[in-house]
């Protein structure tokens, strides 16, 4: 990247140059994150867990 775009203000460029810039990305996913999502075992486990603080949540009123 040149010096000059570099300094240039980043609501001054255009939408085609910045629409696609890494900053518009989230991160990569762990390791751990990836195997959260892919786990079976684990989702059922969060299910329950979140299935318990509703019911506490709902018996309360």
């Amino acid at each position: 990247m040149s010096e000059q775009k570099k300094g240039k203000n980043l609501l001054a460029t255009s939408w085609e140059e910045r629409a696609y810039t890494d900053w518009n990305y989230g991160m990569y996913p762990l390791r751990a994150e990836l195997f959260r999502r892919k786990c079976i075992i684990y989702q059922f486990y969060r299910f329950i867990i979140l299935s318990v603080k509703m019911y506490i949540t709902a018996s309360k009123h």
